[in-house]
């Protein structure tokens, strides 16, 4: 439903730079209404997995470094996870918006996109879910040694993120493999959490604030040397 009514809205504001046809909005909406009772929420899910296993999802941060991982892993067909927290495709309150200035930048002399087309289309994104049992257990047959299990290290490419290739990580993970996934501090991933820095909040005119410790936010740059990384 987002991703269609999102698309619509652009379309629209694309060809008329106003929303004056309130009638086709309207039509866009019953139908977006009607989509989602068919089909449900925009998410990962219709992608099923080939292999004999269900996957399983955990994260963590690297010590060193502060790199966000994802880790997808196999587990046994029909477990159920032990928590109902859903796993989102943008993990990060600033993901979605850093992504759309991305694309704006890739398509400000794309003539086929206009700025508000990109815009809207890819709101949609902040709702979508990935279809994984979170915080599983590990499946019985690699838990207890009969099969071995094989790693693999999954790097993302330019502007994309750790969750950008999970349909993949699942297919893998599927077949046995243990697939990590980790957020690159060095400005290629669209946007990730680097670490803990102070920083000031609050800002007055003067100058002072709040002296807070957070993560740094470490956005895109398609400007950075890759000899230099």
């Amino acid at each position: 439903m987002p991703m269609y009514l999102s698309f619509l809205i652009s379309k629209l504001y694309w060809r008329t730079e106003t929303l004056e046809n309130l009638e086709l909005i309207a039509a866009g909406v019953a139908t977006s209404l009607l989509l989602y009772y068919i089909w449900g929420g925009f998410n990962f899910d219709r992608h099923e997995t080939s292999g004999p296993f269900d996957v399983g999802y955990r994260e963590f941060t690297t010590k060193e470094y502060s790199n966000d991982c994802s880790v997808f892993y196999p587990v046994d067909k029909g477990t159920i996870a032990p928590t109902d927290k859903s796993v989102y495709y943008l993990q990060y309150g600033d993901t979605i918006d850093n992504m759309i200035d991305i694309c704006l930048h890739e398509n400000m002399n794309n003539k086929a996109q206009s700025p508000h087309m990109v815009k809207y289309n890819l709101r949609c994104f902040g709702f979508a879910t990935v279809p994984v049992k979170n915080q599983a257990t590990l499946a019985k047959v690699f838990k207890d040694g009969t099969k071995k299990l094989q790693p693999m290290i999954f790097s993302h490419g330019l502007a994309s993120q750790k969750m950008t290739q999970s349909a993949l990580c699942r297919e893998l993970a599927s077949y046995g493999m243990f697939v990590i996934v980790m957020n690159h501090n060095d400005e290629s991933c669209d946007f990730t959490l680097g670490p803990v820095e102070e920083m000031l909040k609050d800002i007055q005119d003067d100058g002072t604030g709040t002296k807070v410790k957070e993560r740094k936010p470490i956005k895109y740059s398609n400007e950075f040397d890759l000899n230099d990384k």
